[in-house]
């Protein structure tokens, strides 16, 4: 299983999408009870029997030690909490480096994943967006493949 991490807008609901293609099922985690995205898009989500939407919550903690194993869910409006077991994390957050999940268990500069996080081919299986990359790699012209490209980077963990 695997779990994209997002925004809610059109960008997060592709990357779910995307992944549907290799993994046995995809979860779209969302912090609000509606997505941004266009109707076209969210029509496709639906669509997709490989992929579910778990609505009004937050990653709080990404549970594993040299492997992704889980992450631990909070529902923001009930308070309620949930384990849910995933081998892959791709996470799609928008321009601003909302980045604190990761302190502590990633490298991290300045707010910024490393681009090591990327490169390295140990089992971490974590997507990375340019979005949370350092601010002088962000380039406005260069964002449109980034998602394929940490899609096709995690290909080889996927089950």
């Amino acid at each position: 299983m695997c779990c994209s991490y997002g925004e809610g807008g059109d960008t997060a609901v592709q990357n779910a999408l995307l992944l549907t293609r290799t993994a046995e099922r995809v979860y779209l985690i969302h912090r609000r009870d509606r997505l941004r995205a266009s109707k076209i898009m969210q029509e496709r989500l639906c669509l997709q029997n490989k992929a579910a939407i778990v609505w009004n919550a937050v990653v709080r903690d990404i549970l594993g030690n040299s492997v992704v194993e889980g992450i631990h869910l909070e529902n923001v409006v009930t308070g309620e909490q949930c384990l849910l077991p995933i081998a892959a994390l791709f996470i799609s957050i928008g321009l601003k480096p909302n980045t604190d999940l990761f302190r502590g268990w990633l490298e991290m500069d300045g707010g910024y994943l490393q681009e090591s996080i990327r490169l390295s081919r140990q089992p971490t299986v974590i997507g990375q967006d340019r979005d949370i990359e350092p601010p002088w790699r962000n380039q406005m012209v260069s964002v449109a493949g980034e998602p394929r490209k940490s899609f096709l980077t995690s290909l080889p963990f996927s089950s």
